[in-house]
């Protein structure tokens, strides 16, 4: 980091590579080359800009937002012809640059992993995940990714719980700010293909809106219920805030995707309780029941063919059963079966039963069968051990102000049970990783980043470590 009191311009631009405005400014620009397929563009715009941020910047809150959302404004990179190789050295550059930023942080300035809580947790994680299939299906170029990724993890987590600012509050804000752009492209996208924001089941370009998949998207969304919970509970616009949660609800509906509804649906329920908890002004939610109600009605009489619709598609994914789970979940326990010891690991050797684009990627859709297949017994009770120490953290101290990262991490390991994205996605992974680091930061560490934040401009480097 290039920390100077020489330099005015410096400063200016750290201060705006440190500011929330720095994100919606990404975001745009990912949406404009989102929409006009330069996935390359975006791809190495946010890697220039994460770049930036490790050089100037003290606080490096916005190279989360960078990591988390890149995916989606990125086009589906199963199909058409993808530049492999201008994401790999755009993706190279940046992670040159974080991980020195890692190695200058443990060396020169000696953070004390004592204070690193999950540390232990993650390392042996990542032990299990390299052991994973070891004996009989060993690969070296699946180590080799699995490795760097475990690596990556671990010098992400240290990022967040050593170089950041109030990274709580920051989360609840950028969780809001990415859902309202993921709305706007995914209604966008399907205007442009059918004309309307009501479809049938999302198949093809509209399930695979991006890199990620329209599912994921439903995550990130219901993970901005959470942040309107954060800034609005107990506050005097609290009313506003629950309304602001219902808009990103109906959000999640329109996904039309089914976990991701009924835990959306839990956590409205959840924060919806909490609101009234600790609101000043409890009468005011039962005139809002009441006005949402009378709302809902309206919409139900004025556009009842397109809601008709609606809950035609989800009543047809309902019924639909288990999807394809009931194929592959009897596949995953018979290689478990195969390999009981350390799994059958991450790659089968032929595409995986029921998954699309004919992947070989073993993905169950339900964690605690991911790891006992991929990692056999012996990585299944390693990873006992990681959400172990992972819950403690999560639930020590566990209090009104913490609810919002206890819901969000919750509501992602339930969306866990029949998806893979919280266990095999590996920004879904990292994100809840980050989130139990926003846990173990105490009260008294935000007031001392706060001044720091007040005085860093003002004073030499030497007087901050």
């Amino acid at each position: 980091m290039i920390l100077t009191q020489k330099y005015p311009f410096i400063n200016a631009i750290r201060s705006a590579l440190e500011s929330i405005y720095l994100v919606p400014i990404m975001f745009l620009i990912g949406s404009i080359c989102w929409w006009f397929s330069l996935s390359l563009v975006s791809v190495a715009v946010f890697a220039g800009v994460a770049v930036l941020i490790f050089l100037f910047c003290k606080n490096v809150n916005n190279f989360f937002a960078l990591l988390f959302y890149v995916s989606f404004f990125i086009k589906n990179i199963y199909v058409g012809n993808t530049n492999w190789i201008g994401y790999i050295v755009s993706i190279a550059i940046a992670v040159v640059f974080i991980f020195a930023f890692a190695i200058k942080m443990i060396i020169v300035e000696k953070i004390s992993l004592k204070d690193s809580k999950m540390a232990i947790a993650i390392i042996l994680s990542s032990v299990a995940f390299l052991l994973g299939g070891v004996i009989g299906r060993f690969d070296i170029l699946v180590f080799a990714i699995t490795l760097g990724l475990s690596l990556a993890t671990f010098v992400i987590y240290l990022i967040a719980r050593h170089r950041t600012c109030e990274l709580t509050k920051y989360f609840a804000k950028l969780f809001m700010i990415g859902g309202v752009f993921l709305i706007i492209n995914i209604l966008a996208h399907r205007l442009s293909l059918t004309g309307s924001i009501f479809i049938g089941k999302p198949q093809g370009e509209l399930f695979f809106f991006s890199s990620q998949t329209l599912n994921t998207a439903a995550i990130y969304i219901m993970l901005a219920i959470g942040g309107c919970y954060f800034f609005g509970a107990g506050k005097k616009w609290d009313v506003l805030w629950f309304l602001l949660s219902v808009f990103f609800y109906g959000a999640v509906i329109l996904t039309s995707c089914r976990a991701a509804i009924l835990v959306a649906s839990l956590v409205i329920i959840a924060i919806f309780v909490l609101f009234i908890v600790q609101s000043k002004r409890r009468l005011n939610f039962l005139w809002l029941t009441l006005a949402l109600a009378l709302c809902l009605g309206v919409v139900l009489i004025v556009f009842r063919g397109q809601v008709g619709k609606l809950i035609a598609m989800i009543g047809e994914k309902l019924n639909s059963g288990l999807n394809g789970r009931d194929e592959l979940w009897p596949w995953c326990i018979e290689m478990f079966k195969k390999y009981p010891v350390f799994g059958f690991g991450f790659v089968a050797d032929e595409p995986v039963p029921s998954l699309s684009h004919n992947t070989t990627v073993a993905l169950a859709h339900n964690t605690p069968l991911q790891w006992l297949t991929s990692l056999g017994i012996i990585g299944t009770l390693v990873m006992c051990y990681f959400y172990f120490v992972k819950y403690k953290i999560v639930f020590k101290g566990a209090s009104l102000n913490k609810c919002f990262l206890i819901i969000s991490i919750l509501a992602i390991e339930l969306i866990g049970m029949f998806d893979q994205t919280p266990s095999m996605d590996i920004f879904m992974y990292i994100l809840a990783v980050v989130l139990i680091a926003c846990c173990e930061r105490p009260k008294k560490q935000y007031k001392m980043v706060k001044t720091y934040k007040k005085a860093v401009w003002k004073t030499p480097l030497h007087m901050h470590k």
